[in-house]
């Protein structure tokens, strides 16, 4: 049957509807992506694709950049030896000095990791806080970073801080700074409040990781830590935390001490609320008693839309550092598996 002009104008337009369907579907696929992770799209190899179109100039792999500063808890050069080592990632990354960048550095990594930095100025915490709120970018806050501001940096005190219902002129956290009039709060951004490190409550010795306790976690399927040995036991020096009332959060992973932590005298705690215990709550920056932490602090805390921010209290590459302690054949206890979690979980 032959077919007239009218019938090849109908299926005309109905292919370029078809084609402007599959287009904007495609799209939407692609901004889901974006805004939560590749693997959330039920279609197989769909990941591969989306990061084959993104990164073409990249062999089809996301860019990640580890920054570090001047000390704190990490070992960057650790980690980027984990992530490039063929015997476990295999991939490319990049390391850049905390001194050395700016936004629009950032900007060009998918997944930025921030780690041996405690010292860290107002300004570069607020760059770190856009670059988190910039669209698909994945951002990995550990341990003490920015617990530790510069001279010229300012804190906020309880009685000025925005809906605060005390007087009490004391610190609230070193991760809620001031830069002008705003209030740069990057315990909002990561969803726990830091308290102080363990080996600066406790005393630890200086050529081994001191035992902390055993992993709980409260869903054991979560992508950051599916797989890991129930009984896994945490060593090493962490950034002993609180979850902040700030913003929502989800508690992945914990480490329970087994009994109380009780500090010892005359320690600095960077935090004016601690557990909340009404009796502390003035105790802002410094103590000198002893102080009840409690036995669960958190490890893996997730934040943001699509869990794009995620804080670890321990940098996870230290799981593979020389300093954990020997097996019952004398050699080192050695897990990477907690820093391979953290690439593909945050990426796909």
């Amino acid at each position: 049957m032959d077919i007239n002009s009218e019938q090849i104008r109908t299926i005309s337009k109905d292919a370029i509807h078809l084609v402007i369907l599959i287009g904007l579907v495609v799209a939407l696929l692609f901004a889901f992506s974006m805004f939560t992770r590749c693997s959330a799209v039920p279609i197989p190899g769909w990941c591969d694709i989306y990061w084959g179109v993104l990164k073409m100039d990249n062999g089809g792999n996301p860019k990640v950049l580890i920054v570090y500063g001047d000390g704190g808890l990490g070992d960057h050069e650790l980690l980027e030896d984990i992530f490039e080592s063929p015997a476990h990632l295999g991939k490319s990354v990049t390391t850049k000095h905390i001194d050395g960048i700016s936004l629009g550095n950032l900007t060009k990594y998918d997944l930025v990791i921030v780690e041996e930095a405690r010292r860290m100025g107002t300004d570069k915490i607020k760059m770190f806080i856009d670059y988190a709120n910039t669209a698909g970018k994945k951002l990995v806050w550990t341990g003490d970073a920015g617990s530790e501001a510069y001279n010229e940096d300012e804190y906020v005190y309880w009685d000025e801080y925005p809906g605060s219902d005390t007087n009490n002129h004391a610190v609230i956290s070193p991760w809620i700074r001031k830069q002008g009039d705003d209030i740069i709060s990057l315990e909002k951004l990561i969803g726990v409040r830091y308290l102080a490190n363990y080996c600066d409550v406790k005393d630890c010795e200086d050529d081994e990781a001191p035992w902390i306790g055993t992993f709980s976690g409260s869903d054991r399927d979560h992508r950051l830590i599916k797989g890991i040995r129930e009984d896994l036991q945490m060593y090493g020096n962490f950034a002993i935390t609180d979850i902040s009332d700030e913003g929502i959060t989800t508690r992945i992973l914990d480490v329970d001490f087994g009994s109380d932590l009780i500090t010892k005298e005359n320690v600095i705690l960077g935090s004016a609320v601690i557990k909340d215990n009404q009796s502390h709550k003035e105790e802002a920056m410094g103590t000198k008693s002893s102080v009840n932490l409690g036995s669960l602090f958190p490890v893996i805390v997730s934040a943001g839309f699509g869990e794009n921010v995620v804080y670890y209290s321990i940098p996870p590459e230290l799981f593979a550092s020389d300093l954990m302690p020997l097996d019952d054949q004398g050699i080192i206890r050695k897990y990477y598996s907690l820093a391979e979690k953290m690439y593909y979980g945050m990426l796909y």
